[in-house]
């Protein structure tokens, strides 16, 4: 792991850090310290993390993203519900409107599991849900 070291005053100088009460942390740089700047370097892509707090300190943690496995192996649509598989799970996942009826979302969710459930039976547990 590179870890560049910068010390309180001089981080202070370089930026702002602002924590809001919704747990967003912003670091403002200050651009008339472009060349401490430029010892950090520029990530190449976002990275994905998660901050905690470790007694009064704020810690940034990157997600292992190359160790982590694809979350779903395989997925199919059927109608407006997607069927998503892990390795040990399979998910349901269906979309509707807040805007129907009681009766009518009803009636939608009926038809759609209706669907799910054909479709499971002819195809799609053979194809996507079956164990390898």
């Amino acid at each position: 792991m590179n870890t560049k070291r910068f010390n309180s005053n001089e981080t202070l100088e370089m930026c702002d850090v602002m924590v809001s009460e919704n747990g967003r942390i912003e670091i403002n740089t200050k651009s008339y310290h472009s060349q401490e700047l430029e010892r950090l370097g520029t990530p190449e892509k976002t990275i994905r993390g998660r901050v905690k707090m470790v007694e009064k300190d704020f810690i940034f943690e990157p997600y292992a993203e190359q160790s982590r496995k694809p979350t779903y192996k395989k997925q199919v649509v059927v109608g407006s519900t997607t069927v998503a598989v892990t390795e040990d799970k399979v998910k349901l996942s269906l979309v509707l409107s807040r805007n129907y009826s009681k009766e009518m979302l009803v009636r939608l969710i009926e038809a759609e599991m209706d669907e799910v459930l054909r479709r499971l039976k002819e195809d799609v547990y053979d194809s996507v849900v079956a164990p390898l």
